[in-house]
């Protein structure tokens, strides 16, 4: 389940027999949307990111297992998402 908080949505991916803790920017979303932040609110992120789902948890996956991650899990930015 994936929910918006403060610039990311948040979700989970399964990797080596554990969840991990992933986020992608909101910036990243809305550019790939070709969307203004004053156009968007949670809801509209969410079905961003549902609509682009498939593509985003292989993205986090690929950077788990290039142990790209952090503390706070895998982070998704523009960089990544929207080269």
């Amino acid at each position: 389940m994936a929910v918006v908080g403060g610039d990311f949505v948040h979700f989970h991916i399964r990797h080596a027999g554990r969840l991990e803790k992933c986020h992608i920017s909101q910036a990243s979303l809305l550019i790939r949307e070709r969307l203004d932040r004053q156009d968007s609110n949670a809801e509209i992120l969410l079905e961003i990111f549902e609509r682009h789902r498939p593509e985003i948890e292989l993205l986090a996956l690929a950077m788990a297992e290039r142990r790209m991650g952090t503390r706070r899990g895998i982070i998704i930015t523009t960089a990544e998402f929207n080269p």
